[in-house]
């Protein structure tokens, strides 16, 4: 969920985005626009990385400590070896229907990021 203040400044950009539209020439505004989509897209991409903060928890006394869904003790590894083992997501929240959708992808959005986290050192 945005916070009152990103809702705020969102709106005031978009507002200002729009006096700025109506001041240019129809081809200046179709240029602009090609260029700056692809930067609203990276910016809705990051936002969905970084909200598995709030469904992704890691409590010691929990399964070991291994990272859970909200606080639940369905782990993120239960879920990928789910994934990896062919079940489809519909199939998944069928069988444990206190999840939802955004769980699942905050359990791939987790893996991705602490793959992202790995290296190799050579000796």
């Amino acid at each position: 969920m945005r916070s009152l203040y990103q809702k705020k400044a969102r709106s005031r950009l978009s507002r200002r985005l729009d006096l700025l539209l109506h001041w240019l020439t129809t081809s200046s505004k179709q240029l602009i626009l090609r260029q700056i989509r692809p930067i609203v897209d990276l910016s809705n991409t990051l936002k969905n990385i970084m909200e598995y903060h709030n469904i992704i928890t890691i409590e010691p006394g929990k399964r070991s400590g291994k990272p859970c869904i909200r606080g639940m003790r369905i782990t993120v590894y239960d879920i990928l070896e789910y994934l990896a083992g062919g079940m489809t997501e519909a199939e998944i929240l069928e069988d444990f229907s206190e999840l939802t959708s955004e769980d699942i992808k905050a359990c791939l959005t987790f893996a991705a990021e602490r793959e992202k986290k790995l290296f190799v050192v050579s000796l």
